[in-house]
């Protein structure tokens, strides 16, 4: 989701959501297939934050090499003209969050232990590159010194790559060109919904 006001838009790098694997934590910078669809559980979160348009950030984890949804912060309410009216969130896989009208986001699920019958694949990063930043939507894996692709077939891992070498190539290839695209020959709108989207294929 992209905001525009006055005439002109937010620009933003995205907030990643997090997969802890092998005792660190990595971004998630693209995912083939539907990890969580928050309406499924009864919620509808809503973007408070330019750095968080999707309304919600998210932990996963491995327990014995299945995906579980370990950690959900997602901010819900109701928008009233100008106001926004907060809400408390349902309970999910028999756990309430912890809600402060006040906080951004404003409910907290931890240790919601959530399996999650996810087929596809999911591309984690670590160690980002910050002379390759640009202040707007994700960040694609080529931009990490490490990477990893987990593949899953109904919630269980049955494949794990590791890209490292792949993404450097990548690099390599890409770095000798400008981070942002020459604008007189590439739509402004369409380059910015590109970097909101992390669907992959390398």
């Amino acid at each position: 989701m992209i905001e525009f006001l006055s005439g002109g838009f937010i620009i933003t790098a995205q907030i990643p959501d997090i997969f802890r694997f092998e005792n660190e934590e990595y971004a998630i910078a693209g995912v083939n297939g539907e990890i969580f669809i928050p309406e499924k559980w009864g919620i509808h979160p809503v973007g408070m934050c330019s750095a968080n348009w999707k309304g919600y950030l998210i932990i996963y984890v491995l327990h014995d090499d299945k995906l579980v949804l370990n950690q959900l912060r997602v901010s819900l309410g109701e928008f009233n003209e100008r106001d926004f009216t907060p809400k408390m969130g349902p309970e999910i896989n028999g756990t309430q969050p912890e809600y402060d009208p006040l906080q951004e986001p404003n409910n907290s699920y931890e240790d919601l232990n959530l399996p999650l019958n996810f087929t596809g694949g999911i591309l984690l990063g670590k160690d980002f590159i910050q002379e390759l930043y640009v202040h707007m939507g994700f960040h694609p894996a080529w931009k990490y010194k490490t990477v990893y692709e987990l593949v899953f077939q109904d919630g269980k891992l049955i494949e794990k790559r590791n890209l490292t070498e792949k993404m450097e190539e990548i690099r390599f290839k890409l770095t000798d060109k400008p981070l942002k695209p020459d604008f007189s020959k590439t739509d402004l709108q369409e380059w910015i919904q590109s970097t909101f989207r992390l669907d992959y294929d390398y």
